[in-house]
């Protein structure tokens, strides 16, 4: 979804040893990985089944986003990752947090898998279908937005282009929108896109211009402002932000 990948898995598991203060032996004591496997893992030279993961995150009592955000790295490491793979593994973790929600600047997302589901995606095409989200669906996601409305959708984030002062959306967190046109879309909405040469959808703030150029603003700095004139370069709005999850 981003131009700059998130943090590969060797060096966030790098991370997380060095929280914990583990050493590769104790982790291996305490996931039950052999440690020649751990120490090949961590040099990059292979990568990490997802049982393996699931070990680590147990042994290293990660929260269920920082879950989310290793199995999200292995995937993207791996040219035959499966982000279908990831969601079901985590899935777990996320619907028994269910009662601890993150908050977001924009709303909260809570609710329970009795509270009923929408749709979650990885990709989403440049297209709809019979006024529906079209894409990579990946699974459902049990949580709702407290201003969520009927064709809402969620997306697992992919990259911290919008992890900001004003939005705070990290990678491996979930975003939950509502459909829009964009006619509705108004200046400061921050909102699911795609733009005609692109290879993924994006999220970001928008801003438009009396000419009507729209400028597509992150909200980290470290990352650019693209500038669009729909006129030229066609664009597919699919929703705005209503509120996003972060694993506690």
């Amino acid at each position: 979804m981003e131009s700059r990948t998130p943090p590969q898995l060797p060096g966030l598991l790098r991370k997380f040893l060095t929280r914990k203060k583990y050493r590769p032996a104790e982790l291996s004591r305490q996931s039950g990985v052999p440690k020649p496997s751990i120490s090949n893992i961590l040099s990059g030279k292979r990568g990490a089944a997802s049982e393996t993961l699931a070990a680590f995150s147990k042994a290293l009592g990660l929260s269920s986003g920082e879950a989310i955000e290793m199995f999200l790295a292995s995937v993207q490491d791996s040219a035959k990752g499966d982000v279908r793979k990831v969601w079901e593994e985590v899935s777990n973790v996320v619907i028994g947090a269910a009662q601890s929600p993150a908050l977001h600047s924009r709303g909260a997302v809570k609710g329970s898998p009795a509270a009923g589901s929408i749709p979650i995606f990885s990709s989403v095409e440049a297209k709809l279908k019979k006024g529906k989200i079209s894409g990579e669906q990946i699974g459902e996601f049990p949580f709702h937005a407290e201003n969520s409305q009927a064709g809402a959708f969620a997306v697992l984030v992919s990259g911290d282009a919008m992890n900001g002062p004003d939005s705070w959306i990290r990678n491996a967190d979930v975003a939950v929108f509502n459909p829009i046109s964009e006619s509705a879309v108004k200046d400061n909405d921050v909102i699911c896109l795609f733009v005609q040469g692109w290879k993924e959808f994006a999220i970001r703030r928008i801003q438009k211009d009396p000419r009507g150029i729209l400028f597509l603003l992150p909200d980290n700095p470290s990352f650019p402002k693209i500038e669009v004139n729909p006129s030229k370069t066609p664009l597919t709005v699919f929703g705005k932000l209503a509120g996003s999850w972060r694993g506690q």
